[in-house]
């Protein structure tokens, strides 16, 4: 989920985890799905935690740090009158207690595995609703990307550190000083990596600790060059990231990851923010944590025992149904001519109907049934009508526009990806309308379908589409270009 949240750690979160799985299964391999396999893939996963630590602090502020460490300890050999046997031995002590600390979790890991696997009342996880997260992508929606600003990001990223490498302090601190205002004009979010307290402190710390505990031949104002060098290095790599990582979310490059293998990543990136509310809504409180703790690892694992088994479902039934569900009023039929731009844009095939409000000033006196298509329109609803025409409540249907309605949804062609109907309401639940049309898709079963519908008929029509495999979408949280690229990666899977 890092990966969808540009910052500093783009990368940090995500490597860590692809580490830790491969350790582990590393020695499950070399010992077997054992009790030592285990302990062991514990104990190198949690070790990791410290190795990527270190790992981290060379990247951001150089091989400077190791020296700093270096006259650390051996300043702290000075004051307490000690001798370590390396250099290193606060780091092997600190191993030494993940290495415990891998132990302990390895044990306390296969007791609830073990507790797992012989329980059957597993707790079942709510409904899935949606699969994106619709805050993080709405403020992307108004960003212009632009693939020339990622060349440019990239050159000025190289070219920091070549600076701060190869050239004099009066060139580097000027040019990255030049950078990081072209960066925090463009990109809020790399000027509030910056901007926030913990950085400034790190900033004054480092410089400082250096001042004063290099020692040598050098100068003060050499050691507080050395310091302020490894901070510029530090805010290189923030920002630097920071910039890369909302650029590498352009539009073309996720849909160049949606159209080839990778397609898989994003889909499980989805789905971890699908799973994700979920997981946190289910923790119980302090107080229960405290007094029975296995509880809580117990859950978390059955839950994701219970997606996975779900995740694995999705993936073999085709094909889905996606339903919008929203108040009177709120856009739905908006959200889907939004929705039916991007898919065409994916060069995805949409036919259907939707339902387009007509307004006489500020007063709706009926809808239009659209073939999606074509584009032809047809009265459909209106406030009068012929006294024998059907109603419903306030409305008389025009049966011109319900036999249009119908034919726009008698889709043949083998190319057609999805088939939307705008919207199921009164008339359907109650088998009128657009009913026969769409049970005789959901017979066929050869295609995608969006459906719209309000939020007080939603569980009864998911309760008729028993069986099959639905995404609801709410449209109060989440924005059209959110479910766009959802329904989309899920038609290409």
């Amino acid at each position: 989920m890092k990966t969808l949240s540009p910052s500093a750690v783009i990368f940090g979160p995500m490597i860590a985890i692809f580490a830790e799985s491969v350790l582990l299964e590393f020695s499950t391999l070399l010992l077997g799905r054992t009790m030592a396999g285990y302990l062991a893939g514990a104990v190198l996963a949690v070790s990791w935690n410290l190795v990527q630590r270190i790992i981290n602090l060379i990247i951001f502020y150089g091989f400077h740090i190791v020296e700093l460490y270096t006259h650390l300890v051996q300043m702290a050999e000075k004051e307490m009158q000690v001798h370590f046997q390396t250099i290193w031995m606060p780091v092997l002590i600190f191993s030494g207690v993940y290495i415990l600390l891998g132990i302990f979790y390895g044990f306390l890991g296969i007791k609830i595995g073990r507790k797992l696997r012989n329980e059957q009342d597993l707790s079942r996880p709510g409904r899935s609703s949606s699969t994106l997260s619709s805050g993080q992508n709405q403020q992307r929606v108004n960003f212009d990307y632009s693939l020339t600003w990622l060349f440019v990001d990239l050159i000025l990223l190289v070219g920091s550190f070549l600076l701060l490498s190869f050239s004099h302090w009066q060139i580097w601190s000027i040019a990255i000083i030049l950078i990081g205002t072209l960066w925090s004009i463009r990109y809020k979010r790399a000027f509030r990596q910056i901007a926030s307290p913990k950085f400034w402190i790190y900033f004054v710390f480092i410089t400082m600790l250096v001042a004063l505990v290099f020692n040598g031949d050098s100068t003060t104002g050499e050691r507080v060059l050395i310091g302020l060098q490894m901070n510029f290095r530090a805010a290189v790599i923030i920002m630097g990231f920071s910039v890369l990582g909302t650029e590498l979310y352009h539009p073309k490059i996720r849909r160049f990851f949606q159209r080839n293998s990778f397609n898989n990543l994003s889909i499980a990136l989805e789905l971890s923010f699908n799973s994700l509310p979920t997981t946190v809504a289910n923790l119980p409180n302090a107080q229960s944590f405290f007094r029975k703790p296995m509880t809580l690892f117990f859950q978390i694992l059955s839950q994701a025992e219970e997606r996975l088994t779900e995740m694995k479902r999705q993936k073999r039934v085709h094909p889905r149904i996606f339903i919008l569900s929203g108040e009177r009023g709120q856009g739905k039929t908006w959200y889907i001519r939004e929705i039916i731009n991007l898919l065409r844009q994916e060069e995805i095939t949409v036919s259907g109907i939707y339902s387009d409000r007509v307004m006489n000033e500020d007063t709706t006196i009926g809808y239009d049934v659209v073939d999606i298509k074509s584009g032809e329109r047809e009265v459909f609803l209106r406030l009068t009508g012929e006294p024998q025409f059907e109603q419903i409540g306030r409305y008389y249907i025009h049966p011109n526009g319900l036999r249009m309605g119908i034919n726009s949804l008698q889709v043949t062609s083998p190319h057609c990806d999805l088939v939307i109907i705008d919207e199921i309401g009164q008339l359907e639940l109650k088998d009128r309308g657009w009913s026969d049309s769409l049970n005789q898709l959901l017979h066929r079963n050869q295609r995608h379908l969006l459906l719209t519908t309000r939020t007080r008929y939603a569980d009864e029509l998911i309760s008729r589409l028993n069986g099959a495999d639905i995404l609801v979408y709410d449209l109060s949280a989440y924005s059209p270009e959110a479910i766009g690229y959802s329904v989309l990666s899920h038609i290409r899977t």
